[in-house]
């Protein structure tokens, strides 16, 4: 089921600023991967924030849900670090290290739970 990128966003919250080429360049510089034009499609969009309710639909029960598993927010990419946000890809170095993650992932989402 294709994704409407124009109606996949909610709030942006955290006011992310618009997406430049130049901050992705920066991020898959940095996070050592080549991001898929997917999520920078969405991210051209709204620079991450909250989503409108999307969910990945599942086969199989999972801890959330029967049939699903939520997508409330989605990180973006913001280069300032006096930018004040919960919903950034370059906290990935970090969160991996506070939540004793495994090395060479990007995170997409989440708090840590």
């Amino acid at each position: 089921m294709p994704i409407n990128i124009q109606r996949f966003w909610g709030s942006n919250h955290y006011n992310h600023p618009p997406l430049t080429d130049e901050m992705v360049e920066t991020a898959e510089r940095v996070l050592g991967v080549k991001l898929p034009r997917s999520l920078i499609a969405l991210l051209r969009v709204q620079n991450g924030g909250y989503t409108a309710g999307f969910a990945h639909p599942m086969s199989c029960r999972t801890t959330w849900a029967e049939d699903h598993v939520p997508l409330e927010d989605l990180a973006g990419i913001v280069l300032d670090a006096d930018h004040h946000t919960a919903q950034n890809l370059m906290h990935t170095g970090y969160m991996t290290e506070e939540w004793g993650l495994p090395e060479k992932q990007v995170l997409l989402s989440g708090d840590g739970h």
